[in-house]
């Protein structure tokens, strides 16, 4: 059970690097293109982060253990909020992309 537990949180480790890679390049396309969808989506990833550490906390502090059910719920809560701004974050980008695409074929 422990190596389990061991690879679970090097899983969990390297899905947290991924995460905090995507918001970095999210951030950076905001300061870049000032466009909404990417403010969105880097909201999205702040709130997956806290979704695996909600998660995983009664695995990485013990004496949270007794608390598990509240954390459970609490991460619930976060992902409910994060999937449906998240295919919004995507839809706003695709919406720009399909414009400026349309932009470009069209002739000056």
């Amino acid at each position: 059970m422990e190596d389990l537990r061991t690879i679970y949180l090097c899983l969990q480790g390297a899905v947290i690097v991924t995460i905090l890679t995507v918001l970095w390049l999210q951030v950076g396309a905001y300061r870049r293109h000032r466009h909404y969808s990417f403010l969105v989506l880097a909201v999205c990833s702040l709130l997956n982060l806290a979704y695996i550490v909600l998660a995983a906390a009664p695995l990485l502090v013990p004496s949270l253990a007794p608390s598990v059910h509240a954390l459970y719920a609490a991460s619930m809560c976060v992902v409910a909020i994060q999937l449906p701004l998240g295919v919004w974050g995507v839809a706003a980008l695709f919406r720009s992309y399909r414009v400026l695409s349309e932009e470009r074929r069209t002739p000056a």
